[in-house]
Formats: C-alpha cells, sequence, structure tokens
C-alpha cells in the first residue's frame, strides 16, 4: 500500500506513512517524488559497487568528532548517498525523483520522519532548482509572511505565536518559493511546527503543554491542525519576508525597520536553505532570483525582545506593520 502526500509545492508517494502528514486528497499516479523507508537503492540490493567521493561535509561536528552529516556522490553521478552521524542513511537519484533510507534499530519511523521531512527534502528542493530560504511562514489577509533568521532566531516560535492569534501556518524551518505569472508564492509544507521546549512553556505555559516527537527527541510539536489553529493548503502570494534580528530588551523593541535593497539581497542569500550544497550555475539562479525578489517583495528587519513575555506585542508590531491592525 503506497502512502500520497503533497509536500512543499510536490506530489510525493510513500511505501510508508510518514509519521505528522495528512494524506493528499486524491492518489497520485505520477508523483514528483517516490520514497522508500527501510530499503536500499536497487544497485545497493543488487549488490553493485559503492564506490563513491566525498561530496559535502557539515562544518558541525558532533561530540565524537564526526561531521554531523556527510553526502558522498557516486563515481557515476547517478547517486547522492547522506551518512548521519547516528547511522541514520538517505540515498537520493539523481533527477532527485526517488528517495531511500535506512536506519538502526534504535530510531523509530518518527525519528526518521525529522531528518526527511527537514535536510532531505530541503536537498531534493534545491537540486530541482526550487528556491528555498531557512524560514517559517504563516498566512493572513490573503498574503504569506515569511520569518527567516539564523539557527535559533525564533522563526518557529514566532509562527507559533502567531498561529494562536488565529493565523494559518505555511511553513517550517524551510519555505519552497515558486513563482507564478511574475509574483513569488510560499508553498505548504506540513501541518505542524517544532519547537523547543522554552519556547513551548513561553507560549503555553508549560513545557509539557505539547508533545515530543519521540521519548529520544527534545523538540515539542505542535499541531495546526487540531483544535483552533489552522494550516494553509494552498500556496499564497509572499506579501513580507521579516529577518529576524538580535533580541534586545530596549525600549522601543520589538519593533520593524525596512533593509535596503542591497542589505536584504545579501540577508536573503544569507538565509538560503542548503546554500553550501549548490552548483555554481545554481547559484547564479538564485541570485538572480533573490534580486527579482527584492524589487517586488518588502524585506523588513525585526526586532524582538529578549523577554519572551513580549511575544504577543511582537505579534501586534507584524499585524500593524502589514496593516491589519
Amino acid at each position: 500500500m503506497d502512502y500520497h502526500y503533497q509536500l512543499f509545492g510536490l506530489s510525493v508517494v510513500s511505501n510508508l506513512a510518514i509519521p505528522g502528514l495528512s494524506p493528499a486528497a486524491a492518489v497520485i499516479a505520477k508523483p514528483d517524488v517516490r520514497i522508500f523507508l527501510g530499503n536500499l537503492p536497487p544497485r545497493r540490493k543488487a549488490g553493485a559497487a559503492s564506490d563513491e567521493t566525498l561530496d559535502y561535509s557539515s562544518a558541525y561536528l558532533t561530540e565524537s568528532g564526526l561531521p554531523s552529516l556527510r553526502i558522498f556522490k557516486s563515481t557515476d553521478k547517478a547517486l547522492s548517498h547522506l551518512i548521519y552521524e547516528e547511522g541514520i542513511e538517505f540515498w537520493i537519484d539523481a533527477p532527485s525523483e526517488n528517495i531511500w533510507a535506512v536506519w538502526p534499530d534504535t530510531f523509530t519511523l518518527t525519528d526518521i520522519a525529522t531528518y526527511l521531512l527537514g535536510p532531505v527534502l530541503g536537498i531534493v528542493l534545491r537540486r530541482r532548482r526550487i528556491t528555498c530560504l531557512h524560514a517559517s511562514a504563516v498566512a493572513f489577509e490573503g498574503k504569506a509572511l515569511l520569518f527567516a533568521g539564523d539557527a535559533g532566531a525564533g522563526k518557529s516560535t514566532t509562527a507559533a505565536a502567531m498561529a494562536r492569534r488565529g493565523h494559518a501556518v505555511i511553513a517550517d524551518d524551510i519555505v519552497a518559493i515558486s513563482e507564478r505569472g511574475g509574483s513569488f508564492y510560499a508553498t505548504p509544507a506540513y501541518p505542524y511546527l517544532s519547537l523547543w521546549p522554552a519556547s513551548v512553556e513561553a507560549l503555553f505555559g508549560s513545557a509539557d503543554k505539547l508533545p515530543p516527537f519521540s521519548p529520544g527527541f527534545e523538540k515539542r510539536r505542535f499541531s495546526v491542525e487540531e483544535g483552533a489553529y489552522r494550516f494553509q493548503g494552498e500556496a499564497v502570494p509572499i506579501g513580507t519576508i521579516f529577518i529576524l534580528w538580535e533580541r534586545t530588551s530596549g525600549p522601543d523593541v520589538p519593533r520593524v525597520d525596512d533593509l535596503p535593497m542591497k542589505d536584504a539581497l545579501l540577508t536573503l542569500l544569507a538565509n538560503s536553505y542548503a546554500a553550501r550544497t549548490l552548483g555554481e550555475g545554481e547559484k547564479a539562479h538564485e541570485f538572480e532570483l533573490f534580486g527579482r525578489i527584492v524589487k517586488g517583495i518588502r524585506v523588513r528587519r525585526l526586532w524582538p525582545h529578549r523577554d519572551s513575555a513580549w511575544l504577543d506585542h511582537l505579534c501586534e508590531v507584524i499585524e500593524r506593520a502589514c496593516g491589519v491592525i
């Protein structure tokens, strides 16, 4: 039995149900991507030689001293092989149409889904020439608001705070951007946000208010298909891109200010998702696309307050900046 999904604007079919995802409304006859969980690529099953060369190594080292992620490429360039330090492995074929995954028995399918729906599909999107921002996004008033920034800047927390005010969630951590008729759209990802316990406590009063993804995973799942929360299932045009800036406790924060076009372009490039895995041609394409984005979409700097008690006020500042209140 196959399981059918729509993710990041792609039609996806998996041999196993992917935890946390809602099925597509209709059966997908010709998917963009097929996923084979718990399976090796056919050439590896057949015992084909696995001559590979290192293509990418993460700069982040784990406690054991190994890169958190290494990507190898087969000598015929037919497969990319992703190896995580924990022993989780993915393979992506050259057209980025098929993904295979195997993992140690100590991990659950829910654990694997966090890798698959984040960095692995992020790489697939980039290799399919789909530009992505390291951002989260919500929708209201028919527009998408993107919250981009460094790791730990508060992208997911800001999106969750906006979701609590009734704004539909589009994506978390990776926002895939599509272009239609000269306009740029944020495409929906999956119906949950991933939050650190401290963020859950700030939003809901206790970290125990939301369940962890799995027993060994510290982050908590904020489902936006439950209760009064909403998921935006259709792509919407991007209205504003907010760059989360340094947290401070000054008298004039939270606040929003504009970025000059040149600074906006450089900031978007710095927040491009998985940019280090791109080839020169792909980087040139991205530079040109971001150049057109900053000419037509407002990119603004968002200064949060250091105290999480100001989250609701931060949302009010965002809404006011977009002309909602």
